[in-house]
């Protein structure tokens, strides 16, 4: 199963001026620690990270968490589209879903629309 979770993406680009320190800190905020304390401070939500989910400190704080452990020590990263066209993808989602929703066409239609719509996406060179 993917998580479907926010990611939120942080790069270091070739204009900064320490990269080294830049990465060492990107290391730092994505690490399992600084996850797993900002769950249990209450200062982050859920992330799809299995090894987060194994710390049974997270438990202890938020008991809730516990009905979340079974699906995210198996959970998966959000896909990520090869060319680069992640959000033209979701909109070609997300325009048939809409209509589908608003029972102006029919899930075998829908189904069929969002695979053809999707891949033609897919089939672009990348941006």
């Amino acid at each position: 199963r993917r998580s479907m979770l926010n990611e939120h993406v942080f790069g270091i680009t070739t204009a900064s001026q320490n990269p080294d320190a830049a990465f060492k800190f990107l290391t730092w905020i994505a690490g399992k620690e600084m996850n797993v304390q900002g769950l249990v401070q209450g200062q982050k939500g859920p992330i799809a990270r299995a090894d987060v989910w194994a710390d049974d400190r997270i438990y202890e704080s938020v008991p809730t968490y516990a009905k979340l452990r079974p699906i995210m020590e198996s959970i998966e990263a959000d896909y990520l589209v090869a060319n680069y066209r992640g959000e033209e993808f979701d909109q070609a989602f997300q325009a048939v879903y809409d209509r589908l929703m608003l029972g102006e066409i029919q899930a075998e239609e829908a189904a069929n629309t969002i695979a053809a719509d999707c891949q033609a996406v897919l089939d672009k060179e990348p941006a």
